[in-house]
């Protein structure tokens, strides 16, 4: 993410409904590329929010279920 007052961060959250919207992607490998901990550090999401950006959100964009995507780590 660009670096931005978390204050006005906050705001895009707010305005573009960010938890329910929002897809995480890292731009891996350019240099400039985003960890995963930039979502998790973020103190004004939900967990759940945090979810959503981390998976749940794109299996809605590509419309998979629960019964054609395995979320378990290492299956």
């Amino acid at each position: 993410m660009e670096e931005m007052p978390r204050k006005h961060l906050k705001m895009f959250f707010d305005l573009l409904d960010g938890e329910n919207t929002f897809l995480f992607a890292s731009d891996w490998p350019h240099f400039d590329y985003d960890e995963p901990s930039v979502v998790a550090d973020l103190p004004f999401l939900s967990d759940p929010g945090r979810r959503k950006i981390m998976g749940e959100n794109a299996l809605g964009v590509f419309r998979f279920t629960e019964k054609t995507v395995n979320l378990e780590v290492g299956a």
